[in-house]
């Protein structure tokens, strides 16, 4: 929105067709210099990094200006936030306020306590970035306009690392929220880290769909499969593959006659599934090929005759050549990851990583996963990578977002986020960040670079807690909604840098009390501008 406005009814957006109506129920309190729980976002190599929710994308990608040009990057999933609850907004939350305790501590403990805040389920479309050197969190600025918020998306990234793909998702727990949309995210330049989304339209796009696999080699962008949707059929297991040559996105080194335009490839020949992982490797004879493993299918005759919901897990590791069209079924030797979905996956020094994942569609302790695999096409083995000794470990884990980043010059494995069973997307989502490093004496260990925390009395949450509700209390003039004082407060850091302001008379759109405008357009709640002058 081009501006966003307090009025005691709530809150108003103004956007370029007029003012809409804001839910005033909005979210308080994301982390302050890092984030709250998120599951389903992604995240691939390049330079880039990720944050906390089930299933964020998480990549590493490259900001070439910079000292520190490495960044692990995340984007979107489901997770929670702190909000205030209905007594939050109302009459038991201003007798609280308007006590104005010394000790301004009590208000946030009060507050929490009584249940007037909250967790609630959200899904993510904010995209932010974590230094390994400094252990920091940034959210990235933005210029233009970027993708609604979702979960199991999928991405990868090009460009040498400067740019991260995503294509479609789902904006809500249900499959009938599924997207097809293709965007584009490019580092930009200067300080502080800023980068660029751009929406990509081409002429005939792949279906709408989630949990499928995306990838890119030297030429082309592809999607395999995942879980899709209509109205006719209802819920589709897909097979199919889709590419787009990457000058399509803009990239690449050639122009291709075929830009802006989809290929049907050979679609994959094994039982359709979704959650699978797929990641591009090469050949010993250079060839880029594409690996994928595991997944899940629901079985509608099992289900049947048991009167429960059952569903087929999968260990298999398929191969698509790119060149030749074709699909085939590869047959590891030794021993073998157990079937699962939702894991992660990355490619490290040519071979193909999994860690965590679901084995199970209960939510018993033993459904989820924390190990590490890697896979070498070039001895078709897989090996499992144990830590040493009395090494702290990541929890099991299912949809987490997991890349390679760089660490003292050497790529390693790196996780974020997911969710941890037994538990529900409010109690047992993660924002923990781990990397899986070489041990002093010899070996490899976890390490943990960023703590799970978003606890409602943890000093992050009260101090924004804090924070809100003060300026509420402080602020002159009309009481406002909390949600609302949160907007504003949000809000400061956009406008608080303009120089000047002229006072405007009644909106004449829902004739509510007087606003300012700046000298650059923008319609400012009271409260914001009263800080921004102060």
């Amino acid at each position: 929105p081009h501006a966003i406005r307090a009025t005691s009814k709530g809150l108003l957006s103004r956007r370029d067709d007029g003012w809409v109506s804001l839910p005033v129920q909005h979210a308080v309190y994301q982390r302050r210099g890092g984030l709250c729980v998120r599951k389903g976002a992604r995240g691939r190599v390049g330079r880039v990094s990720s944050l906390l929710p089930e299933v964020p994308e998480v990549h590493q990608l490259h900001w070439p200006d910079r000292e520190d040009a490495d960044k692990l990057v995340i984007f979107g999933g489901k997770g929670f936030e702190w909000q205030f609850t209905h007594d939050g907004h109302g009459r038991k939350a201003r007798e609280v306020l308007d006590s104005r305790p010394s000790n301004r501590e009590d208000v946030i403990h009060r507050m929490i306590d009584d249940g007037y805040i909250e967790p609630h389920v959200s899904f993510f479309g904010d995209i932010w970035a974590f230094d390994s050197k400094t252990g920091r969190w940034t959210q990235i600025g933005l210029a233009g306009p970027s993708p609604v918020a979702r979960w199991k998306p999928s991405t990868t990234t090009a460009d040498g690392g400067r740019t991260m793909i995503l294509f479609g998702g789902c904006q809500g727990t249900e499959v009938t929220g599924i997207l097809n949309d293709l965007w584009t995210f490019t580092v930009l330049p200067g300080e502080p880290l800023r980068a660029l989304w751009t929406q990509v339209f081409t002429a005939n796009p792949p279906p709408k769909r989630r949990g499928h696999i995306t990838a890119t080699n030297k030429t082309h962008l592809i999607i395999v499969g995942g879980k899709s949707y209509t109205e006719d059929t209802g819920t589709v297991v897909l097979a199919d593959v889709w590419a787009t040559p990457l000058a399509t996105l803009g990239l690449g080194d050639a122009f291709s006659p075929a830009s802006g335009v989809w290929t049907r490839g050979q679609d994959f020949p094994g039982t359709p599934r979704w959650g699978a992982t797929g990641e591009i490797v090469k050949k010993s004879n250079g060839d880029e090929v594409l690996l994928t493993f595991g997944g899940r299918r629901y079985d509608e005759e099992a289900t049947a005759d048991s009167g429960e919901s059952v569903y087929v897990y999968y260990g298999e590791l398929w191969m698509y050549d790119l060149k030749a069209n074709s699909w085939s079924l590869l047959q590891p030797k030794g021993a073998a990851p157990h079937k699962r979905d939702h894991h992660g996956a990355t490619v490290i020094k040519g071979d193909y990583y999994v860690f965590g994942g679901r084995v199970s569609p209960t939510r018993d302790a033993d459904s989820d996963l924390n190990d590490l695999w890697s896979f070498s096409l070039r001895t078709m083995t897989w090996t499992r990578h144990e830590p040493a000794r009395q090494s702290p470990m990541p929890a099991p884990r299912f949809m987490p977002g997991f890349t390679a980043t760089m660490w003292e010059g050497e790529e390693v494995p790196t996780v974020f986020g997911g969710e941890s069973l037994p538990g529900s997307t409010k109690t047992a989502s993660r924002n923990d960040v781990w990397v899986f490093v070489p041990a002093r004496h010899g070996g490899h260990e976890w390490k943990q670079l960023w703590d799970n925390k978003c606890e409602p009395d943890s000093v992050e949450v009260r101090e924004a807690a804090e924070e809100t509700f003060l300026d509420a209390v402080e602020a002159p003039g009309t009481w406002y909604p909390a949600a609302a004082a949160a907007v504003a407060i949000l809000a400061v850091g956009a406008v608080a840098s303009t120089s000047s302001w002229r006072s405007a008379s009644r909106d004449a759109v829902s004739g509510e009390e007087p606003f300012l405008v700046s000298e650059r357009g923008q319609y400012v709640p009271p409260m914001v501008a009263y800080h921004a002058l102060s």
